[in-house]
């Protein structure tokens, strides 16, 4: 099968700005592409982490693409909770995720997959945030599943007050979602009181999603660095472990 040049192409619409990433464009009408979906990216950040897939051998033989969601407003379209800003004169956060992925399962998947050689499953959609985005994206495990089977959960605001209550009292309503968990080795160690609670909040949600979900299916990883160390490179091992390359 004969593969044309790899393509960066913008999406634009009222609710969604964004890059998609195609890694060729099929001659056969019948190729269809496993997606991944990014909240909070940008195009410069998929570059580096399809560079980074590029280098496994099961990406070469089924290769992904890859959906980079920029977002709006940032505390609240990632925010499952309401909860004060981390500082003085920042956006406070307000629930606002539930409705961003509703409008992606309704509004953005079903265009991407008209227009694009996309497929159409849950089995082949994959949704990846890092930080508050990340927080999202185990959010949307709970509410979106039946959209997503796999997660990439990296760094995640899991500090946010009230977010450990709702792990503690909201079941996993589909138990053959994959969910790949990870932090940096020195996050706990921030200065601010709230966001260094993220080290046992991160054992607890390990913990609590292990003893649901098979081996195979979660994944749990302290990296180096703190919050802002190779963000890019953390999300990398997280799709790879989900797509099992």
């Amino acid at each position: 099968m004969k593969k044309k040049k790899a393509s960066y192409l913008p999406i634009s619409s009222e609710a969604f700005d964004g890059t998609l990433y195609l890694p060729f464009e099929p001659e056969d009408d019948n190729v269809r592409f496993r997606t991944i979906y990014i909240l909070g990216s940008e195009e410069g950040e998929i570059r580096s982490i399809t560079a980074y897939l590029q280098k496994h051998t099961g990406w070469r033989d089924a290769p992904a693409a890859v959906v980079a969601l920029h977002p709006h407003e940032w505390a609240r379209e990632y925010s499952p909770l309401a909860a004060p800003p981390l500082r003085e004169g920042a956006a406070p956060f307000s629930p606002g995720a539930g409705e961003h992925l509703r409008k992606i399962a309704s509004e953005l998947i079903p265009a991407l997959e008209r227009q694009y050689p996309l497929m159409a499953s849950r089995e082949a959609r994959t949704l990846a945030g890092y930080s508050l985005a990340g927080l999202a994206a185990l959010y949307a495990a709970y509410i979106a599943s039946d959209v997503f089977q796999n997660f990439a959960v990296c760094s995640a605001s899991l500090w946010m007050e009230g977010w450990m209550d709702f792990m503690r009292t909201t079941p996993l309503p589909c138990k053959d979602v994959r969910i790949y968990l990870s932090l940096g080795k020195k996050e706990p160690e921030t200065k601010n009181e709230r966001t260094r609670r993220v080290g046992p909040c991160f054992e607890e949600a390990a913990s609590m999603l292990s003893a649901v979900l098979p081996e195979n299916a979660f994944c749990s990883a302290w990296n180096d660095g703190n919050h802002f160390f190779e963000p890019d490179r953390r999300i990398s091992r997280g799709l790879a472990f989900l797509l099992s390359l």
